[in-house]
Formats: structure tokens, sequence, C-alpha cells
């Protein structure tokens, strides 16, 4: 099934039950409710668990979306991408060394550093859990740590392929994948098993474009030439799989692209999962 088109010019989706919300850079973020957007008090929006965070400069906020009267704030300096659920909120900080993800219970205490590296990925909460991508030099993982325990699991691993922007919900997970042949949204089980099990939500053409297997004007006939090739991005335009959310019956990504010569266009799908 092709996808959905639901916002151009936003990125970094998040979903809680019927509501969703995005980032547009520079302005302040969109709150989308019963279909109807309005624009939240602070950037990089981020809902869950009837929650919503906002990033004020280098203060964090959280307020109630649903129930009790509940609100929050907290500095949080360099922060640039936001997770909350019922217990908990996350964030990753950006600084000159590298990335680090903090979590701090809802109910009151001192911030937790979950993880730290060079890159590290936008987080994902659900309720005690939080997922994030780690990139390295060979390879790239996808972790969930548990809050109240401190326990980390790897549960995707891939050598030469990009495993990023994961996204929890109702015991799945979804995340990208990006190989030399492809970009691919994928979904499987909240547990450690192999990348290729998981079930392919949708793709689109690489990143990367490869050339033409042959030279200008001329073909190979032997050695079983011409060969099928995997297809490849038209030239000068650049597209890219990013963020990604997860809610009931659908898989939500960020796209980017960038043509050459022109400003870099960003929307989000809507996927069936």
């Amino acid at each position: 099934m092709s996808p959905t088109t639901i916002a151009h010019g936003g990125t970094d989706p998040s979903v809680d039950g019927s509501l969703l919300a995005y980032h547009i850079a520079g302005k302040p973020g969109v709150l989308i409710v019963d279909g109807h957007p309005g624009r939240v008090d602070g950037t990089h929006p981020a809902v869950g668990g009837n929650r919503i965070a906002v990033l004020s400069g280098d203060v964090i906020k959280v307020r109630q979306t649903a129930g009790a009267p509940f609100a929050l704030s907290f500095p949080a300096p360099g922060a640039d991408a936001l997770a909350v659920s019922a217990e908990w909120v996350a964030w990753r900080a950006h600084a000159a060394d590298g990335d680090t993800i903090y979590a701090v219970p809802l109910a009151g205490g001192a911030p937790k550093r979950v993880a730290q590296s060079r890159e590290l990925g936008r987080p994902s909460l659900a309720g005690h859990r939080v997922a994030y991508h780690v990139t390295g030099r060979t390879s790239s993982r996808i972790v969930v740590a548990d809050l109240a325990t401190g326990r980390k699991t790897t549960l995707r691993r891939e050598r030469r392929a990009l495993l990023i922007n994961p996204s929890l919900h109702d015991g799945e997970l979804a995340y990208v994948r990006s190989y030399y042949k492809r970009q691919e949204l994928r979904i499987g089980p909240r547990r450690k098993r192999s990348v290729h099990r998981d079930h392919k939500l949708w793709s689109m053409v690489p990143t990367g474009r490869r050339d033409a297997g042959h030279d200008p004007g001329k073909q190979h006939h032997k050695h079983g030439w011409p060969k099928t090739l995997w297809a490849r991005p038209r030239a000068g335009v650049s597209s890219t799989l990013w963020t990604t959310a997860l809610g009931e019956g659908h898989a939500y990504v960020t796209v980017l692209r960038q043509v050459a010569g022109e400003p870099l266009a960003v929307k989000i799908l809507r996927v069936a999962a």
C-alpha cells in the first residue's frame, strides 16, 4: 500500500493515540488533535502517555494532554530531540564531543545518563523503556534501555548498514534500515532477533547513486551481462528516510529530499503497519 503524506515541512513525528506531533525547523511545533493542527509553546514536541513535552530554549516543559492536570519543567542544555511517556521524559543532548541521552522520572528525581556516544539517535519512550540507535564505523545497532533497572539490550545489529531512529509501541519496534541497495521502513517485535526477520513496510531507492555499470554508449554482452542492477535515484536528487513514529495500525517516517540547487524539502509519511 502506498504511503500517505501527512505533513509538508515537518520532521520528527510523535504519536499518542489520536494525537500526532511534529517539529518544524525554526518554528513552534505542531500538535494535531482530531485532525486539526495547532501550534504548541515550544519546539521538538513529543507525545506519549497523555503527556506532551516541548523544548523552550534550554528548558523542557511537560504537561498533560488528558487526565489530571500536570506540569513540570527543568533545564536541558543542548537538547535537540525529546520523548515522553506517562512515567518518564527522555532527551538527546548534543555537544562538541558527541551525544548523550538523559531521562528523568516525572514523579521527581535527578536526571539519569542513559547513553553516551559519538552519535546517538532520537530517543523513543514506551513506559519505562527508551530506544535509540548507535552508529559505529562498520555497523549500527538499536538499543532498548530499561530505565527502571538500568539494563540495556541490543535488539538489532547489522554490519555495513544503518539501523536508525527506532520507535516503540505496544511491544513492537519500527526503524529505518539503509544500505547500498535500498532504504526500508521495517517493523518487528520488541525483542532481540535478526533484521531480516522483520517486516518491510515500505522502501525507496538508496541515498547514494551507483554508476551505470558500463561505459557511456556501451553494454557488456559477455559473462552474463547485462545484469539487472538495483534501482538508483535520479541524477541530482537525494532522498533520505529519517525519523520514525509508531502508533496503532500505522507507522510514520520523515523523508528528506535534496534536489541540486534547491532548498531541502521535508515531509512526513504515514504507512499502514
